[in-house]
């Protein structure tokens, strides 16, 4: 009987609807940076709610709203960093700005208010398909998995590990699940990340060979994060693979 009525079971999103409201709000006024971490993360969440449900549509514009935030996002996880070199600092700083600017025509853009109005008639999750659905993203990340334990797999393959895995950490989230497992691996991959991410911008600005020595730790703190990630990996894939999370 339980698990009849579980499968009966209906789940709406108006939360994380109005989690997205309250973090753009947080966003626009400038005052924590971490209103436009959760902007990002309420983006990522609403996505994961689409594909349970086995929509397209809205995806795209969900996409386009958190690229814009992870622009910002990305500066500020740097920024808060002590060991950055003054000019890699001063550089980043310059960028802080302009990508600030650009979020704020994203939020007041018309097409922000229009995904905003459209996720209020989005029907209710029901917990069966949904589940079917879990299973899905659940194999995407068993492929990406073997294909990131690959000695000559690299950062671009353990990124698309560390999507996947928050699609689907995010999907137990949504069927009132605690994914301990995954949430402690996408920490790592998202620590693996941030090196990556840093390693971006120094040579994107054109640094890369003034500050040589910082490039190099760089490289050394990639090359351990990834044996770390690798690790940590083949230690919870078992749980996360058999559903336990």
């Amino acid at each position: 009987m339980r698990s009849s009525q579980q499968d009966e079971r209906r789940i709406e999103c108006g939360r994380w609807r109005e989690a997205l409201l309250e973090r753009i709000d947080v966003a626009r006024a400038g005052r924590d940076s971490e209103g436009v971490h959760g902007l990002r993360v309420a983006c990522a969440r609403l996505d994961v709610y689409l594909r349970l449900l086995g929509w397209r549509v809205l995806r795209a514009d969900l996409r386009w709203l958190r690229r814009a935030a992870s622009s910002v996002r990305d500066l500020d996880v740097l920024l808060a960093q002590s060991d950055l070199p003054d000019a890699f600092r001063a550089a980043l700083q310059a960028q802080r700005e302009p990508a600030r600017e650009q979020l704020l025509a994203v939020l007041a853009h018309q097409r922000c208010g229009a995904l905003l109005n459209a996720l209020e008639e989005l029907p209710p999750l029901h917990f069966a398909s949904a589940q079917r659905r879990i299973r899905k993203l659940a194999t995407r990340v068993a492929l990406l998995g073997l294909n990131a334990r690959r000695p000559d797999a690299d950062v671009d393959a353990l990124h698309a590990l560390r999507r996947a895995l928050r699609r689907l950490r995010y999907a137990h989230e949504w069927l009132n699940r605690e994914p301990k497992t995954a949430r402690r691996l996408q920490d790592e991959l998202g620590a693996l990340n941030d090196v990556v991410v840093a390693q971006r911008q120094l040579a994107a600005l054109g640094l890369t060979a003034t500050l040589h020595e910082y490039d190099a730790a760089l490289s050394e703190r990639l090359a351990q994060q990834i044996q770390q990630v690798r690790g940590a990996w083949q230690e919870a894939s078992g749980a996360i693979l058999g559903g336990e999370a």
